[in-house]
């Protein structure tokens, strides 16, 4: 069974992309919304999956980097 997106590396995540066929896409006024939206203190219980797939899809999507997923999942969990 593949890995989970989450716990591929960048490169790994490139490779994929390029099988599949898939581009990095800009990012747009939308994606930084979102990214600006993503709450500096813990969200109410039960929303830290919601925020984590959100961000997720951002680093899938190639509109955030695995580092920049990573500090942003640190700081929601508040690691």
């Amino acid at each position: 069974m593949p890995a989970p997106p989450e716990e591929l590396t960048d490169q790994e995540l490139q490779s994929a992309m390029q099988d599949l066929g898939i581009q990095s896409q800009p990012v747009t006024a939308q994606d930084q919304a979102a990214l600006g939206g993503v709450p500096t203190a813990p969200p109410a219980q039960g929303t830290y999956p919601d925020e984590l797939e959100q961000l997720a899809g951002l680093r899938d999507r190639g509109i955030i980097s695995d580092e920049e997923f990573e500090a942003k999942k640190r700081q929601i969990l508040r690691l």
